[in-house]
């Protein structure tokens, strides 16, 4: 599989990736996780203005340049960053691809 590049963000041991060829502003990129993470919680209830704010700054801080590739047996993800790597196993990455609006 190619190398997708992008943006990483991770909670707890969940990571998520979004694939933006370097293209989008960082708060741009920052509000489509935000707007992702809110379409999935969608529903649940009434969510606070401040804790929405929170989640963003929050993601906006952590999020940072990554480049990732699938294993050959598909069963890993391995994460290229400026300063360090990682392998993770492949149900612990999310990638939210550019039709999330």
């Amino acid at each position: 599989m190619e190398k997708l590049n992008g943006f990483i963000f991770q909670t707890n041991k969940k990571y998520y990736f979004i694939e933006t060829h370097y293209t989008n502003k960082t708060k741009t990129i920052a509000k489509r996780f935000l707007d992702y993470m809110l379409n999935k919680y969608e529903g649940c209830g009434f969510i606070p203005l401040h804790v929405v704010n929170n989640t963003f700054n929050k993601i906006y801080h952590e999020m940072r340049q990554a480049t990732i590739q699938l294993s050959d047996n598909n069963n890993w993800y391995y994460i290229h960053e400026k300063d360090a790597g990682a392998t993770i196993p492949i149900h612990n990455m999310t990638i939210i691809t550019k039709g999330v609006k």
